[in-house]
């Protein structure tokens, strides 16, 4: 029985998120819920003027349901649930953050890294890297990085496997010892490798995607996008390490 008000009271909240009013309506309930509040407001001050308890009791206790109940509805109806500002942040962290944090881990590997452009097309982002191997030669890197909220695909863009795409594996990767301790550390954060590769649109490099699960809140918590951006960079200066080895 006790079971039953946690479950109504679910059950309605699921409708107020679900309620598509237009703007009058909107509007309708909005004003309701401020005459509501005004109503107890005068409620409380003409008690407090004529010192009538009665009316100081009403006033109060109209305001301690109104207030909460008010600020449920009007949130519930008129938010957007935070899409707003989850896409904000989604836009930060692939458009700055990640980008910062890619450039002050590479600080530290011998100015391997001479410029990192992007272009994002919201949760998509492809950077690309320029890299100076050993040779003093600027060599491209491409990644491809989707962030979905709680999910993120990283896609790395390495050439010389696609001769033999109709037969290649993950395994070719995997297999790599130019990449095998990068991904060794990679899958003990979390990132999985996809079976599947795939080609890109000019069928001249292979891409290999990993997938990884994120905290439910991570776009909303600064220490979790904080972890992920830095545990990434050190993903990406691995891999471009080893590409450059190849070079």
């Amino acid at each position: 029985m006790s079971q039953l008000p946690e479950r109504s009271t679910g059950d309605l909240i699921r409708w107020l998120k679900m309620l598509a009013l237009p703007g009058f309506a909107k509007m309708i309930l909005a004003g309701v819920m401020l005459l509501a509040l005004l109503n107890a407001l005068f409620l409380l001050l003409f008690g407090m003027w004529e010192r009538d308890k009665d009316a100081i009791t009403s006033g109060v206790s109209i305001l301690t349901v109104a207030i909460p109940v008010g600020l449920l509805v009007l949130g519930l109806v008129f938010n957007d649930g935070g899409t707003r500002k989850l896409r904000l942040l989604t836009k930060n962290v692939l458009e700055k953050e990640l980008p910062q944090a890619i450039r002050e881990n590479f600080n530290h590997s011998d100015g391997i890294l001479t410029d990192l452009t992007l272009r994002c097309t919201d949760f998509i982002c492809d950077y690309t890297l320029h890299l100076k191997n050993k040779n003093q030669e600027i060599q491209t890197f491409d990644i491809r990085i989707e962030l979905n909220v709680k999910k993120v695909n990283v896609i790395f863009w390495i050439p010389g496997f696609s001769s033999h795409q109709d037969r290649l594996s993950s395994n070719d990767l995997k297999d790599h010892f130019k990449y095998k301790n990068c991904l060794i550390g990679a899958h003990q954060e979390g990132y999985i490798l996809n079976e599947n590769p795939i080609l890109s649109p000019d069928q001249k490099t292979t891409g290999f995607v990993f997938i990884k699960l994120l905290h439910e809140d991570f776009l909303l918590e600064p220490a979790h996008r904080l972890y992920f951006e830095q545990d990434l960079s050190f993903f990406i200066r691995g891999m471009s390490e080893g590409l450059l080895s190849d070079a």
